[in-house]
């Protein structure tokens, strides 16, 4: 486990990468115990935070407010699934580098799609009448449908991931996909939103 005490009780300095699974003393794993975070988060929150460390000043103090913002990075890492296993990628190095991901329409979806932004294109800033908004509210709803599939896809992988450690390879190309449809769906959504709220 990474301590942010040292013997002495003081705070050590922050270590230039920090393992969140070891910053909480959990497993390196897809799937934790939420409610285990939690209590280790609220612990480490109470002892770290950076009042308690006013009256001595200087380091300390400044060491407080570092070890509270990266005790806050880690609990959101391991919060929810999806940047739960993009860390765990980045980790094991199966993360596509910045700007090397696809991001492509989907083959599956073009035609879908294709139809969806010459929608919008022939609104342009203009608000949909109501048989548009229907038209709009009702695709935004399939996306958000096919989004919280995707939730539910990237929970089965975590499992996978932890389960089946001879098939990570395989599975962080799995998840890697999904993530490509996530962030596809997420503009769209935006899109969407954006016109359904003029």
């Amino acid at each position: 486990m990474t301590s942010p005490f040292t013997a002495d009780a003081s705070l050590a300095p922050l270590p230039e990468k920090l393992d969140p699974w070891s910053l909480f003393g959990m497993e390196e794993r897809a799937q934790i115990d939420a409610g285990e975070l939690k209590r280790a988060y609220l612990d480490l929150s109470r002892k770290l935070h950076p009042d308690r460390f006013q009256a001595k000043g200087g380091e300390q103090a400044e060491l407080a407010l570092a070890w509270s913002t990266a005790l806050n990075d880690a609990y959101r890492t391991l919060k929810e699934t999806p940047a739960r296993l993009e860390a765990l990628l980045r980790a094991h190095k199966l993360m596509p580098a910045e700007g090397t991901q696809n991001e492509k329409t989907p083959q599956d979806l073009l035609m879908e799609v294709f139809e969806l932004r010459e929608t919008l294109e022939d609104l342009g800033d203009a608000a949909p009448n109501d048989a548009q908004r229907a038209d709009l509210q009702e695709k935004r709803d399939d996306f958000s449908s096919r989004m919280s599939a995707l939730k539910t896809e990237l929970d089965t992988l975590a499992a996978s991931w932890d389960e089946a450690l001879d098939q990570r390879a395989k599975t962080a190309q799995s998840i890697v996909e999904a993530f490509g449809y996530r962030r596809f769906f997420q503009r769209l959504l935006g899109e969407l939103d954006k016109a359904l709220a003029r």
